[in-house]
């Protein structure tokens, strides 16, 4: 069995992947990307791919510098965001990028970040907020790098979030649970605004 053939069902999960967040309403057509770290290299979703259309061949896989080992395209612009994700947390295999709406306006509107529910409680821990820093550079893959490794989450103002797991499912639980934990946070201060 050559690597295609062997890595295809892991590129079709992380398609697939993109596919339900953005169906979801958790990214937008333009934003967001997925990896897993495998023994390989990477894979992640190749950049400039609408993401309510992504296939299976629009996932790379790619070495640590960046060159892309299996498939066509060029990779994400985040790369290097996945790359010390990777790099900084031995029990992460599995990393998103979304552009959720309620978790970047909180992120933005510089609102404390609580944990509101159960769900985001015991799922994620902790969440981490950072500033507006330009994406795909290697100050923002830096920036994340070093706060991820006491968060499972993190908001980034005016751009969106980045989760991690220790597989993909964890990943998109992590993801569901983050964006339901902002609407209710969101949902609170409204009311509190308008209560007193």
């Amino acid at each position: 069995m050559d690597l295609r053939e062997k890595l295809a069902p892991l590129r079709r999960r992380i398609s697939e992947a993109m596919l339900h967040i953005y169906n979801r309403g958790l990214t937008t057509a333009a934003g967001g990307n997925i990896s897993e770290l495998l023994r390989e290299g990477i894979l992640i979703t190749a950049s400039g791919k609408h993401k309510g259309r992504i296939k299976e061949e629009d996932v790379l896989l790619i070495d640590p510098s960046g060159e892309v080992l299996l498939g066509n395209g060029k990779p994400s612009v985040e790369w290097r965001l996945h790359k010390e994700i990777y790099s900084n947390r031995n029990d992460v295999r599995a990393i998103i990028h979304a552009h959720p709406t309620f978790s970047t306006v909180i992120a933005t509107c510089n609102l404390p970040y609580d944990l509101m529910t159960a769900e985001s409680a015991t799922l994620l821990e902790r969440v981490s907020k950072i500033p507006y820093i330009k994406f795909g550079s290697e100050e923002f893959a830096l920036a994340v790098a070093e706060r991820i490794k006491r968060s499972n989450a993190i908001l980034v103002e005016r751009h969106g979030v980045i989760v991690v797991g220790k597989t993909l499912e964890e990943a998109l639980i992590r993801l569901e649970a983050l964006e339901e934990n902002s609407k209710v946070l969101y949902l609170l201060r409204l009311v509190e605004n308008v209560t007193s």
